[in-house]
């Protein structure tokens, strides 16, 4: 393996990682004002 497959493949790596961040964020948010929401009523 050469080092630039190396690098693409970190690269991959990193944005799958960021993209389940972003993904257990949005979650989280959207959890949050279900929750909220269902006390306010």
């Amino acid at each position: 393996m050469s080092r630039n497959e190396i690098e693409s493949e970190v690269q991959a790596k990193r944005r799958a990682q960021v993209r389940g961040y972003v993904f257990e964020g949005l979650l989280g948010a959207a959890l949050l004002v279900f929750v909220v929401t269902q006390l306010m009523h």
